[in-house]
């Protein structure tokens, strides 16, 4: 049995419920688990959330997005997340060298505090909005061939389109 903070796991809990996700909550280890539906190529993204005393790590995962090590994309999939990740402060890719598998993750640091709800949102709604940005581009540099650079004026210009969508231009 794993020790976690329950104040900050209560939290989590009150976003997950007022929002109305279906979730599981694995007591012993405090770790949620949940899905989520997005719009777009991406479809869905499974999300593992693990509290602990002082912090809490927020992992977003897609099963469109699947990787292979070996492949000849790899490399720019690499130097893509690499220039993706540089000087972001909303959470990071991470590629698995190893499984190939592809992630966001956002850290919370709750050291002294219980975070508030706004907190929790953000940590929960920026790798469905990075994903939903970026899993395109992701798909078109491993199924299309094109370049890590490519990748990122995609990304920029699927943001563009939807921030044009929201506002609606």
């Amino acid at each position: 049995m794993n020790s976690y903070n329950k104040s900050i796991s209560s939290v989590i809990e009150l976003f997950l419920n007022e929002k109305g996700f279906h979730f599981n909550f694995n007591k012993a280890a405090g770790r949620f688990t949940l899905k989520a539906l997005l719009p777009g190529k991406i479809e869905v993204i499974e999300y593992d959330i693990k509290v602990y005393e002082n912090e809490a790590l927020f992992h977003a995962t897609s099963p469109s997005l699947k990787s292979d090590p070996s492949a000849p994309y790899f490399p720019a999939l690499c130097e893509f997340f690499h220039r993706l990740n540089w000087g972001s402060k909303a959470g990071g890719f991470e590629l698995d060298f190893d499984s190939g598998e592809i992630r966001h993750k956002v850290f919370l640091d709750c050291k002294g505090i219980v975070p508030t709800i706004d907190m929790i949102r953000d940590s929960i709604f920026t790798p469905a909005a990075r994903i939903t940005q970026y899993g395109p581009a992701i798909l078109s540099i491993i199924y299309d061939g094109i370049s890590a650079q490519q990748g990122i004026e995609q990304g920029a210009s699927e943001a563009l389109s939807m921030l044009k969508y929201v506002l609606g231009k």
